[in-house]
């Protein structure tokens, strides 16, 4: 991997033809520099493409994205917990959402999960964020982790789903109903006798990550007791038309609960994977990725890591818009928009993993951020083509300049761009 250009990265990263937009920081503690002290005023504020910058802190109050293209970032190394739910719902075609680096712990009695996305047509990206449904008991309320109804395109990228661990409640980790989505090294975690993910007439492409589901609820003896409680699947394809592909991913049945003396048959575990309804198909091979540290700043630098296996051939594919779509030819969902830029790296070294720190290259002049999608694409030693995790990165003026500019594409020397496959083959 030695003689790798960086210049030349960055130089393809401004060739695309990104919208740079505005910033705005948020700051719990009003520190300097901020615009808001709340998350629902700072997305209110914003315009299509702009970056809500969230620094560490703890937000009370979940907000809402209603057909808003919108990043919303923790800083680099920040601490964010959102104690209300985040919703998405009714972006258009062409239109996205970057939530990343958010800790959302939805502890509101009245609501469900704590990211909820609904009626999208364009792509939801989530990316290095913990969602966890909480809160006390609401049995009119089914608090999954991340609950994803009627969604296209939505890519969950190292980010873990959890249903609430409240007395009395049941929900999913992972609940997916006519949807689409590619999982790169997601967990979820069922409550009590639930699965870990449930698909109703979706598809999903898992790579890495684990489904967990719950373990089932123990018995209660005496006239007023009560049986023990099957254990939840890891995954439930439970009604409709459902496709699940999984590449080096882990499933795990929940415990039956203990019996009790109102029953005879014990409860049973819960399956790793449970098909009511669709078909599941398994890839071989291991599961590879790269990851950007983002948000990052002109005059500092971002780190790249890729993780692969020894011997890997490696491009980066870089675009400047999410188009997510399973591509059978490289076994695995391709998730910038076509055409996509591809920068060879070379070969892995034979730890499998490459760490590179990258400059970040000076915006256009009155830009305040841009945003770029990566992924990284892998020739294996026996020539088989794989696609590994993605990132999406946000680089970020020095200074804000609150003016929005188009940034004018330049040559891509000496890679240009790199149609890889044909306009989107795949969609639900």
């Amino acid at each position: 991997m030695r003689g790798i250009a960086l210049t030349p990265v960055a130089t393809c990263l401004l060739a695309l033809p990104s919208l740079a937009q505005d910033v705005w920081v948020v700051d719990a503690a009003g520190g300097p520099g901020s615009d808001f002290v709340d998350l629902p005023s700072a997305v209110a504020a914003a315009s299509a493409g702009d970056t809500v910058l969230v620094r560490e802190g703890t937000y009370d109050d979940g907000f809402t994205i209603d057909n808003l293209k919108l990043h919303v970032l923790a800083e680099e190394g920040a601490a964010v917990v959102v104690r209300g739910p985040i919703v998405v719902r009714n972006l258009g075609p062409l239109r996205w959402v970057v939530l990343r680096g958010l800790d959302v712990e939805n502890a509101e009695v009245a609501t469900g999960p704590a990211l909820r996305l609904e009626d999208n047509a364009g792509t939801v990206w989530v990316e290095d964020c913990a969602l966890e449904a909480s809160g006390a008991f609401n049995p009119l309320v089914q608090k999954s982790g991340v609950w994803i109804e009627g969604c296209d395109e939505v890519a969950l990228v190292r980010t873990t789903a959890r249903a609430a661990e409240v007395s009395g409640l049941f929900a999913d980790g992972l609940t997916l109903i006519d949807s689409s989505a590619h999982l790169f090294d997601v967990s979820a975690f069922g409550d009590r006798g639930m699965p870990g993910a449930r698909l109703q007439d979706a598809f999903v492409f898992a790579s890495g990550g684990t489904f967990v589901g719950g373990d089932g609820t123990d018995g209660v003896d005496g006239p007023f007791g009560s049986c023990a409680g099957d254990g939840g699947h890891g995954v439930y394809l439970q009604s409709g038309s459902n496709e699940l592909v999984l590449l080096a991913t882990a499933a795990t049945g929940g415990a039956p609960g203990a019996p009790s003396d109102q029953c005879g048959d014990p409860a049973l575990p819960g399956e790793t994977v449970q098909v009511s309804s669709g078909t599941v198909s398994t890839l071989e091979g291991p599961a590879r990725g790269l990851v950007f540290d983002a948000p990052a700043a002109v005059g500092g630098s971002t780190t790249l890591v890729i993780d692969g296996e020894a011997g890997d051939f490696v491009f980066l594919l870089l675009a400047a818009a999410p188009d997510p779509f399973f591509a059978a030819a490289f076994a695995g969902s391709l998730l910038p928009q076509l055409p996509v830029i591809a920068i060879p790296f070379g070969t892995l070294p034979p730890s499998g993993t490459l760490s590179l720190e990258l400059p970040v290259p000076a915006l256009a002049p009155g830009a305040e951020s841009v945003a770029f999608f990566t992924q990284g694409a892998f020739v294996a030693t026996d020539g088989e083509r794989r696609l590994g995790a993605g990132s999406a990165l946000v680089f970020l003026a020095a200074e804000p300049a609150r003016a929005t500019l188009q940034a004018t594409p330049t040559a891509c020397s000496p890679y240009g761009v790199v149609p890889l496959l044909p306009d989107n083959p795949r969609r639900r």
